[in-house]
């Protein structure tokens, strides 16, 4: 009986090492996995990540082969551009030289038109005045006045030289033109009182004129006149007569108001 029980406590189980082994080397290839884990997705991330940078770099070809092609087409939009502002410019250029000859040749063909006008109307009073000779009998009306072969009136409105001829040309005559000594004593006889005279130099300072476009050679200018205001006023233009109560002329402004003289034949 006792080696009976000697042999069941010699046959009692005993904790299997294996198992033990077995469950130590588990845990000895946890952190192997983890670490395996972790280069497998560091390796599927940077594989992601070249993709991705390949992508890219694709697209950024793309866009700069886009970018170079789009500045080469605005380099020869501005190229052409340009070229064409130059033939416009060309072009301005011509046609500024053409109108300023144009507008010489206008202004010439004027100067002549005016010179022959002038030329026109003194011939006409000169025929006039010399038909007048051979008429005699030819007599002025109203309150006109008969000198030589010219009627003249005096007005006993007063304004300015502009406003005076204007009523001498409604009259159907012209401010009066004097073409002799005889004639400047005349009109000073009639009246002593300032009046205008169809003299001017209102186109050219200094190059006075009569309206029938005739040029000054008789002049009955008082002393130190014509002056232009003396350098006080530098626009006086326009001449009248019987300055201080002589026969005598004197330039004053056109705007001053005084009475005038027409003349016209009869």
């Amino acid at each position: 009986m006792e080696n009976i029980y000697v042999n069941i406590e010699e046959l009692k189980p005993v904790s299997p090492k294996h198992s033990t082994n077995c469950s130590d080397k588990k845990t000895q290839r946890g952190p192997w996995s983890l670490y395996l884990g972790f280069t497998v997705f560091l390796c599927v991330f940077l594989f992601a990540g070249l993709i991705i940078l390949g992508v890219l770099y694709v697209i950024k070809d793309n866009l700069t082969a886009k970018r170079n092609l789009l500045n080469a087409n605005l380099t020869k939009e501005l190229e052409s551009l340009s070229e064409h502002n130059r033939k416009l410019h060309d072009s301005v250029a011509e046609l500024s030289a053409i109108k300023v000859n144009l507008t010489e040749l206008l202004q010439t063909s004027n100067n002549k038109l005016s010179s022959m006008t002038e030329e026109r109307d003194l011939l006409n009073a000169n025929l006039a005045k010399l038909r007048c000779l051979f008429e005699p009998k030819k007599m002025c009306h109203g309150e006109w006045k008969m000198f030589s072969c010219s009627c003249y009136f005096f007005s006993k409105e007063s304004g300015s030289w502009d406003k005076g001829r204007q009523d001498c040309r409604n009259k159907g005559a012209e401010l009066v033109v004097i073409n002799s000594p005889e004639e400047q004593m005349f009109l000073f006889n009639v009246t002593k009182n300032y009046m205008w005279i169809g003299l001017n130099d209102r186109e050219v300072e200094g190059t006075l004129k009569w309206v029938d476009g005739t040029p000054l050679t008789l002049q009955y200018w008082t002393e130190n006149q014509p002056d232009n205001g003396g350098g006080v006023n530098t626009n006086e233009d326009c001449v009248h007569t019987g300055h201080r109560h002589t026969p005598a002329w004197n330039d004053l402004p056109c705007t001053n108001s005084l009475p005038w003289i027409c003349e016209k034949l009869p």
